[in-house]
């Protein structure tokens, strides 16, 4: 399942059983702390990404 689903299955959950107070202050920290965090990524490219290959899959076993 994609993150984006996810999240939404999430959310749609907690509107069916919503948290107590400090169970929903802390999700939102951690919400924005993962905001912050993907932010920084994008921005100053702190996790290395996988190159993406130079040709399609069914080509890959057939390298002269």
């Amino acid at each position: 399942m994609d993150p984006i689903a996810r999240l939404l299955l999430r959310l749609a959950m907690l509107l069916r059983h919503p948290p107590g107070r400090r169970q929903a202050i802390v999700m939102v920290i951690a919400l924005l702390a993962a905001l912050a965090i993907g932010a920084a990524d994008r921005i100053f490219g702190l996790w290395p990404r996988e190159k993406p290959a130079g040709h399609g899959p069914l080509l890959r076993w057939r390298d002269p």
